[in-house]
């Protein structure tokens, strides 16, 4: 009888590791439905401090105003400016608050880095987004109309035209300037295809912006 208990012991601690194994898994799994459910975590530049209307944003203001925080793609606020690097010379159109994100729709870009100014009309919304830009040799401007192209949405392989025509209000490199055709593109979208547009950048294997002549 000497053995039951030692036998009993190890019976224990074996079910104990194989219940430890099968909740990892199962973290694992709800881990996994989340990512693809919700997209990759990504980084939106958020106010720590207000920022008065009219404050040209520069280097000191994004050192003492300026932080990022990382959130699921699919939760990113519309038309959310993707980096500080894009605030650069932009100007708050309104007071942002403490905690807010921010957005194109509450700065001007007239005259900074980012490209020129504007207004959306009732109705519109400006959505950014990270696209490869066909190599077609045509420079993305503000103005610019391009179609936006989804590849694989929901892990197939088909391409779908997400948008026509939709014009350029902001065009910059992704991070620092390479040589890639990676840019960073806010558009001017319609109400009804601002969901089509989110989809495709938080699910599509790649997004594609061919320019229209």
């Amino acid at each position: 009888m000497s053995g039951l208990p030692r036998r009993l012991t190890l019976a224990v601690t074996a079910i104990s590791l194989l219940s430890g194994v099968a909740a990892a898994w199962q973290v694992s799994d709800l881990l996994t439905a989340q990512h693809r459910r919700n997209g990759p975590l990504v980084s939106v530049p958020v106010a720590v401090a207000p920022i008065a209307r009219g404050t040209r944003i520069d280097d000191a203001v994004l050192a003492e105003s300026v932080t990022d925080r990382s959130v699921p793609r699919s939760f990113t606020p519309i038309g959310a400016v993707r980096s500080q690097r894009d605030l650069l010379g932009a100007v708050a159109a309104v007071d942002i608050p403490r905690g807010a994100y921010l957005t194109v729709a509450d700065l001007s870009f007239t005259g900074s880095a980012g490209g020129a100014g504007f207004k959306l009309r009732r109705g519109e919304r400006a959505v950014t987004i990270d696209a490869v830009v066909a190599p077609d040799g045509t420079e993305l401007s503000p103005g610019s109309e391009i179609d936006l192209l989804a590849s694989g949405i929901g892990g197939g392989s088909d391409t779908d035209l997400v948008i026509e025509r939709a014009e350029v209000l902001v065009a910059g490199d992704v991070g620092e300037a390479t040589t890639t055709s990676r840019k960073r593109i806010t558009l001017r979208v319609s109400a009804s295809h601002l969901s089509a547009v989110i989809r495709a950048d938080a699910f599509a294997k790649e997004v594609r912006a061919v320019t229209v002549p």
